[in-house]
C-alpha cells in the first residue's frame, strides 16, 4: 500500500527538473536584482554629486564654531536660578487664549486672572509676585543670548553619537521667555517683552547651524512656545508700529523649510552610515528592526512569531545580499524628494512665477505611487524609518505657516495704524508694510486674506488637510472638560484665531 503512494519515476524526474529550473531562474533573478540595484545606486549618487549634494556627514558638520565661553558659563549660572521653578511648575505658564463666543477669541491678557492647566484660577498680581525673585537672573540670561554666542552646536563623536545637553537648557530658557514675556505685556513693560522674544529668536537662529532633524524639532517647539506671547501681544494691540516692524523683521529671518532641508540632508548622511554598517556586517537587519521596535514577540500569536522568524532570518539574508542597494537608493531618493520640496517652498510668493510649490504631501510614496507588495520587502528599512522623517518635515511646514501668518498680521496692523482701515488686498502692503508676501507652505499659494469692514480681517492658512476650506474654524481636537483649545487647533489656521463653537 505504501508503494502505491510513491511517485512514478517520470513524475519524480519532472519534479526534480522543475525544482532545479525554478532554483536557477530564482538565482538569476536575485543576481540580476543585485547588479541592477548596485548600478542604479552608483549612478544616482554620481548624478546628485554633480548637482552639489553631499552624503558624508563630516562635510555637513560645522567645525570650530566660535562661541563665548564666559557667556556660556554666565548663562548656565543664571538659568540655574529659574530652571528648577519651571520644572517644578512653581511658575506656571498662562494659557494664551480663551473662547468667549462663536467666532471670537480673547487673549489671557484681557483678564485680571486666568485658569491654569490644573483648573486653578491664578491672579495676575499674584503671578507677578511669584516671578519677581527670578527677574534679575532672567535679565542676565536673556542678555547673554541676545549679545553673545553661546554653545548650541552638537558635539559629533565616532559613530555619530550626539551629545545634546544644551537642548533642554535652552528650551527651558524659551519656556521662561514665554512666562516673562506675557507678564511684561500685562504689566505694560513692552520693550522687556520684545527683548524676551528676541532672545528666543537669537537661540533659534544659532541652532539652525546644527543641521540635524532633532534640533529642527526643538526649534519648532521653541517657536511654538514663544508664539503664544507673539499672538497675545499683536492681538491686544500692545505694540507700536515701530515695535511691530521690529517683530516682523525678526520673524522674517526664520526659514524653517530651508533649515529642515539641511536637517534632512544630515539625517540622510546618518542613514547612509547605518547602511554601510549593514553592508560591512557590523550590524544586521534584525538588530536594526529591533531598534525600531519591530518584530517584538511579546503578546504575538504563534503564526505571527513564525512569520516574524521567516521575515527576519530568511528574507533578511536575501535582503542583505540582493535588496540592500535597492533599499538604500529608495531611502536616498525619497529623502531627496522631501529636501527638494522643502527648498522649493520658498519664503515669499512671486506672482510672476508660472509654477508654485506643490502641496506638502504627507504620505509615504515612491514617485507619487504607494509602495507595492514587492517594494515592501525590498524597501524594508525605508518603509520603516522614513514615515517619522515625513512627519517632522510636515511639522516644519505647519510652523512656518504660523510664522508667516504673524508676519502678515504685523503688516496689517501697521497699515491699519496709519490708514485707519485694513487693505483690500495683501499686495497693497508691499513694499512699505510688507517687503514680500509670504506663501502658505502647506499648499504653495499665497496666504488667504479677506477684509471684513474697516476694523476686522480674516487671514488664514489651509491647515493640515492642505485644502482651502474658506476659513473653516471647526476644531480639529476637542478640548478636555474645563480646558480651552490649543492655538491653531482648527481645520484652517486662522488669524485672528476663531472657532465656530462656544467653549465654556
Amino acid at each position: 500500500m505504501n508503494e502505491s503512494r510513491v511517485l512514478p519515476p517520470f513524475y519524480r524526474r519532472l519534479w526534480f527538473k522543475g525544482s532545479l529550473l525554478f532554483g536557477v531562474v530564482l538565482l538569476v533573478f536575485l543576481l540580476t536584482e543585485r547588479i541592477r540595484g548596485e548600478y542604479a545606486l552608483a549612478s544616482w549618487k554620481r548624478e546628485m554629486a554633480t548637482k552639489g549634494e553631499r552624503f558624508d556627514y563630516r562635510e555637513l558638520t560645522r567645525t570650530n564654531v566660535p562661541f563665548d565661553l564666559e557667556a556660556q558659563r554666565e548663562h548656565t549660572k543664571a538659568s540655574t536660578n529659574w530652571s528648577s521653578p519651571i520644572t517644578g511648575a512653581v511658575i506656571d505658564a498662562p494659557v494664551s487664549m480663551r473662547l468667549l463666543s462663536p467666532g471670537f477669541c480673547s487673549t489671557v491678557l484681557d483678564d485680571d486672572s486666568w485658569t491654569n492647566d490644573s483648573g486653578k484660577r491664578v491672579d495676575w498680581k499674584a503671578y507677578e509676585k511669584a516671578i519677581q525673585p527670578f527677574s534679575n537672573a532672567w535679565t542676565i540670561a536673556n542678555r547673554v543670548v541676545l549679545h553673545q554666542s553661546i554653545r548650541t552646536q552638537i558635539d559629533f563623536k565616532d559613530g555619530f553619537e550626539t551629545l545634546l545637553p544644551q537642548l533642554p537648557r535652552l528650551k527651558r530658557h524659551v519656556m521662561m521667555a514665554n512666562r516673562m514675556g506675557l507678564a511684561d505685556l500685562k504689566m505694560g513693560r513692552i520693550e522687556a517683552a520684545i527683548d524676551s522674544m528676541r532672545g528666543v529668536f537669537s537661540i533659534v537662529e544659532q541652532q539652525k547651524d546644527e543641521t540635524i532633524a532633532i534640533t529642527e524639532l526643538v526649534r519648532i517647539a521653541e517657536l511654538a512656545i514663544i508664539y503664544r506671547t507673539i499672538w497675545c501681544g499683536v492681538e491686544t494691540r500692545r505694540f507700536s508700529s515701530d515695535q511691530l516692524a521690529v517683530l516682523q523683521g525678526e520673524l522674517s529671518r526664520i526659514n524653517l523649510m530651508r533649515d529642515m532641508a539641511n536637517g534632512l540632508r544630515m539625517e540622510r548622511a546618518v542613514g547612509l552610515v547605518e547602511f554601510r554598517k549593514l553592508r560591512d556586517g557590523r550590524t544586521t537587519l534584525p538588530t536594526m528592526l529591533d531598534n525600531f521596535g519591530i518584530g517584538e514577540t511579546q503578546g504575538a500569536t504563534y503564526s505571527e512569531i513564525i512569520s516574524n522568524f521567516f521575515t527576519r532570518n530568511v528574507l533578511g539574508v536575501i535582503w542583505k545580499y540582493v535588496w540592500l542597494s535597492h533599499d538604500e537608493l529608495a531611502y536616498m531618493q525619497l529623502l531627496q524628494h522631501r529636501i527638494d520640496q522643502c527648498e522649493k517652498t520658498g519664503p515669499a510668493w512671486n506672482p510672476n512665477e508660472e509654477t508654485l510649490a506643490k502641496p506638502f504631501n504627507k504620505g509615504l510614496t515612491l514617485g507619487g505611487i504607494p509602495l507595492r507588495f514587492y517594494d515592501r520587502w525590498r524597501y524594508r528599512l525605508t518603509s520603516t524609518s522614513l514615515p517619522g522623517l515625513e512627519k517632522i518635515s510636515f511639522k516644519a511646514a505647519r510652523m512656518q505657516a504660523q510664522i508667516n501668518l504673524a508676519i502678515v498680521a504685523c503688516g496689517l496692523h501697521r497699515y491699519q495704524n496709519e490708514h485707519n482701515n485694513y487693505p483690500d488686498l495683501l499686495i497693497n502692503l508691499n513694499p512699505r508694510f510688507l517687503s514680500v508676501i509670504p506663501i502658505d507652505p502647506l499648499d504653495g499659494q499665497p496666504l488667504r486674506y479677506k477684509r471684513i469692514g474697516a476694523k476686522q480681517f480674516l487671514l488664514y492658512s489651509v491647515g493640515d488637510d492642505q485644502k482651502d476650506d474658506g476659513g473653516n474654524g471647526n476644531l480639529l481636537v476637542e478640548p478636555k472638560k474645563g480646558q480651552v483649545p490649543q492655538p491653531f487647533n482648527t481645520v484652517d489656521l486662522l488669524w485672528p484665531m476663531r472657532t465656530n463653537r462656544v467653549v465654556f
